[in-house]
């Protein structure tokens, strides 16, 4: 019995009694190769198939037990890592795949050490651990571009192209995803192709460029399809949605919401599903549902922080703190607006504190606290400035524009709206 085969067969067994009389009774062929045959499965299957990656690292980690060279714990912790992230347990995932890089490591295996740190970089961002994950990340690149391995490459590629994006990075994220979107093409990677062009199509809809958003849109569409990855044509159907919101598009961007929530749900992955409803919230809110926002958000508020998904649940703050502005409840406003400006300070995310900041100057412009929404407003308009997106400094200059007019600059302040 080869490698493949009896990986296939552990897989297929029905219980894990049946699994262990199997790996006894073949010890010599349960070895590296079925190891490294099961945690490409792993891999494959993390973001189409969860189940079978779960099962997958359970395998291993069974394997483990009866052979526990430093080689197979290296991939049984690197499994382990994976299937705990399809749980939304992240900081235990992050443990798994540092001892699986170090396990590497002490094998004399530099270039495979460099493979669990491609999954500890998401889930490092997922954490809002930004300067550990670009740490982490160019480390790996380097080692994966002196192996020529393009592939695991263009992996890390996408994902400090992510992160590049959560920080308002948005040219050097498009520089990044057009090199992982070239590797996967010359690659005939579909599957990958599909995630890199979600990623860049995002990255047009913030630089304004909804011409090309909508173009890559639409092949990440086509080559999720064709590949069958249902996890990631959600992740497309959540971007789009939110294309559609930033064109004032409500109906179309609900739909994209709840078809890319229904996956999520039916694939039983957590934290996604947290996202997704925390989307859905964002647009109830843009619709002044803003009792269903509310009610939603208190929700997801709650789920995104036992995930310890902070960047996501900062997201959910700034939301629930618009709301209350719309509802006129200042001081929950205030209070969600401070705790989301805290949790972004803590993963160093100044692009997004200056995405609060606008709306604690519109806060503090409601109220007539005229100085201090002057302050927000300048601040944020200055740290903006540095992303190149011209949408999200209009509202700061207009909110300096009210400012100046409603303090007895109208001249100024009008100045100020025409720039």
């Amino acid at each position: 019995m080869d490698a493949a085969e009896l990986a296939d067969r552990l897989l297929a067994a029905r219980d894990k009694r049946s699994r262990r009389r199997l790996i006894r009774e073949t010890p010599l062929s349960v070895d590296i190769e079925t190891a490294r045959r099961l945690i490409n499965v792993c891999v494959e299957n993390w973001a189409s198939n969860p189940k079978v990656t779960r099962d997958s690292a359970r395998v291993l980690h069974e394997i483990a037990s009866e052979f526990p060279s430093t080689d197979i714990l290296a991939y049984s912790a690197w499994a382990d890592g994976i299937s705990e992230m399809t749980h939304g347990r992240v900081r235990s995932a992050i443990e798994s795949l540092r001892t699986s890089t170090a396990k590497f490591v002490k094998a004399g295996k530099t270039v495979e050490s460099a493979q669990p740190q491609i999954a500890a970089l998401v889930a490092l961002a997922m954490l809002g651990s930004y300067a550990r994950a670009l740490a982490v990340g160019r480390r790996a690149l380097r080692i994966l571009s002196d192996a020529n391995d393009q592939l695991s490459a263009g992996k890390v590629e996408i994902n400090l192209a992510n992160i590049a994006f959560q920080l308002g990075r948005y040219k050097q994220a498009e520089i990044q995803g057009l090199s992982a979107y070239a590797r996967f093409r010359r690659l005939k990677e579909p599957a990958w192709r599909a995630m890199a062009e979600n990623g860049l199509a995002n990255t047009y809809v913030a630089l304004n460029d909804y011409r090309s958003a909508v173009k890559y849109f639409r092949i990440a569409l086509d080559s999720a399809r064709s590949t069958g990855k249902l996890v990631t044509e959600a992740e497309i159907e959540a971007s789009i949605g939110n294309l559609e919101l930033s064109r004032g598009r409500f109906a179309e961007a609900l739909r994209s919401f709840e078809l890319s929530r229904q996956k999520f749900d039916e694939l039983n992955i957590p934290h996604k599903s947290a996202i997704a409803d925390l989307e859905i919230a964002e647009i109830y809110a843009e619709l002044n549902l803003s009792a269903e926002s509310m009610e939603l958000l208190s929700k997801v508020v709650v789920k995104l922080a036992k995930l310890k998904m902070q960047s996501e649940e900062a997201r959910a703050r700034l939301v629930l703190g618009k709301t209350a502005i719309r509802q006129r409840i200042p001081s929950l406003a205030r209070k969600e607006l401070q705790k989301s400006s805290r949790l972004y300070k803590l993963e160093k995310n100044r692009h997004k504190q200056a995405v609060v900041m606008v709306y604690q100057a519109l806060l503090e412009l409601r109220e007539k606290n005229f100085d201090a929404a002057r302050e927000f407003a300048g601040k944020a308009n200055r740290i903006l400035k540095k992303a190149g997106n011209e949408r999200e400094r209009m509202m700061p200059a207009w909110i300096v524009g009210e400012v100046l007019i409603k303090t007895g600059n109208p001249r100024r302040g009008l100045s100020s709206l025409r720039k």
